[in-house]
């Protein structure tokens, strides 16, 4: 015989134009609302749930687009790699890379270059940024154009070293960003304090690609 709690709690449901869908359980899926028989679905076709119910809690045959979603947000996840851009920067010293206000490489310079091109080499498909810099002694315009002129030579070279040419951006920038500040106008020791700011900068970006 029925519990008569049962037989209340169906009549009840069923005056409001509920049906139990599932197969006989020990009673409905947490969070949703029924019986024995099962999950209560309105007239609508929706389960009914507790004022407790999230997402966590759907199920397939009340809730079949969340199932599929979290599926697949999974299935996506497992897919997808984390990218980490990795860079380092080389300074090199003007005067190691070209004699007194010329942007022609010596032979130093070119030796230098040579650990710089091996060294790249080691990683493919990477960009890399080479910018050229001057201290403040003479016109703005002038050194703006030389360290453009000795960043394009280190293209150059790199380029001639088997590093691609499309990978490669220049810039030259002059006295405009120096690491040392020095007082004075002129002579021998202002020439030496500004020293670190004759430089040009070769960065390397590489993109490595790691599997979750």
């Amino acid at each position: 015989m029925r519990n008569s709690t049962s037989i209340t709690l169906g009549l009840a449901l069923a005056g409001l134009g509920l049906v139990f869908t599932g197969a006989a359980s020990a009673g409905p899926p947490m969070h949703y609302l029924g019986s024995t028989g099962g999950v209560a679905v309105a007239s609508d076709g929706t389960c009914w749930r507790d004022s407790y119910w999230t997402e966590a809690n759907a199920i397939e045959e009340c809730d079949p687009n969340l199932i599929k979603r979290e599926v697949a947000v999974v299935e996506t996840a497992a897919m997808e790699t984390t990218t980490v851009l990795s860079k380092k920067e080389v300074t090199l010293s003007a005067g190691t890379l070209f004699g007194f206000d010329s942007a022609e490489l010596t032979m130093d310079g070119m030796k230098t270059l040579d650990g710089v091109a091996a060294s790249a080499a080691e990683v493919p498909n990477q960009t890399i940024r080479i910018t050229g810099h001057t201290d403040r002694i003479g016109s703005m315009e002038h050194n703006k154009q030389l360290s453009m002129l000795r960043a394009q030579a280190v293209q150059e070279y790199l380029s001639a070293k088997g590093l691609s040419a499309g990978n490669m951006a220049v810039a030259g920038v002059g006295s405009e960003e120096p690491v040392v500040g020095c007082e004075g106008k002129r002579g021998q020791m202002l020439v030496d304090c500004l020293a670190p700011n004759r430089r040009t900068e070769v960065e390397f970006s590489a993109i490595e690609v790691m599997e979750q």
